[in-house]
């Protein structure tokens, strides 16, 4: 009996988990050795996370992250890093 009490709790802590991953980051527009582009909020944070993952990206290819352009296409901002040489 006790097992089927907790069995409530254990699914809805497994959906909380799995909506969380929803609002987690953004997945690239692009990512290659080259570079990184993502799709932002109009929101400082947004960049800083975007930077952030682009250093994590281009650092997997022994290069640095450079923030080339932040613009808009099709309504959404866009943020594009280089991978450059150290």
């Amino acid at each position: 009996m006790r097992m089927r009490s907790s069995l409530p709790l254990i699914l809805v802590s497994t959906l909380a988990a799995g909506l969380g991953a929803c609002a987690g980051p953004r997945a690239p527009l692009t990512a290659t050795p080259n570079g990184y582009t993502v799709a932002i909020d109009d929101d400082v944070d947004e960049l800083a996370k975007a930077t952030e993952k682009a250093q994590i990206h281009c650092a997997q290819y022994s290069r640095a992250a450079r923030l080339d352009t932040i613009g808009e296409i099709d309504g959404k901002r866009i943020a594009s890093f280089s991978c450059t040489s150290n």
